[in-house]
């Protein structure tokens, strides 16, 4: 009776759980993509790649200024009163000889944080478009609040509707905005539509002892990029 009840409360926890608390709603994708010498149909695969994803929500554009970057320092402001997007995916794209380049960075519009400078090149556009996705998606990767349900059992509140698999990795940081310590990982064991199970991989054993606490875990950025 008492595992019942345990397995209740943490199930209750997660109905009540709100989408935006959880991290589950789409991020907002903005594209500076300048195309040059006639590569504007990547840019158009690319917001085709994005547009069809489970995790992000295309937004209006915004306007690069003319140079090279690195821009302005507060360049960033300018372009959050442009959209209300999260992100901004700045750069290049331009016709090489042996097809299509693109070079670009994602700048975080809440904070005014840039990541590295991304390259690809290649005849295939949709797998150009699909790997700069991919980097975006391990910059934002999927955020899941996890409960304890028995033993080293614990429950997920997303799923197969999410693009949640049998296998996938979801980690527990110290600092989940930098990705930075790890803390626990945590493997996807069956998958549903609405939840998932998951199992302890490695990490601090007091999460075991977890019934009523629940914690934030985001998807494994690494996995992301090796898919």
């Amino acid at each position: 009776m008492k595992r019942f009840l345990g397995v209740l409360i943490s199930l209750s926890f997660l109905i009540f759980v709100s989408p935006a608390e959880a991290g589950h709603e789409p991020v907002g994708i903005s594209l500076g993509l300048v195309p040059k010498s006639a590569a504007a149909p990547l840019v158009t695969q690319i917001e085709k790649s994005l547009a069809s994803s489970k995790y992000f929500l295309l937004r209006k554009a915004v306007t690069v200024p003319g140079g090279n970057n690195p821009w302005p320092d507060n360049q960033w402001k300018i372009w959050r009163g442009q959209t209300d997007a999260r992100v901004a995916l700045v750069g290049t794209v331009k016709k090489t000889g042996e097809g299509t380049e693109i070079s670009c960075r994602a700048i975080d519009l809440k904070g005014g944080f840039e990541s590295k400078q991304v390259s690809s090149s290649g005849s295939d556009l949709e797998s150009i478009a699909r790997e700069i996705v991919r980097f975006l998606h391990s910059r934002y990767p999927l955020r899941a609040v996890l409960s304890s349900l028995k033993d080293d059992l614990f429950l997920l509140d997303v799923g197969l509707q999410d693009g949640v698999k049998e296998g996938n990795t979801f980690v527990y940081w110290r600092y989940p905005e930098s990705f930075k310590e790890r803390l626990a990982e945590f493997q996807v064991t069956k998958a549903n539509q609405l939840c998932s199970e998951a199992k302890l991989l490695k990490g601090a054993t007091k999460l075991l002892q977890l019934r009523t606490s629940a914690l934030l875990v985001t998807e494994d950025p690494s996995e992301i990029l090796s898919r």
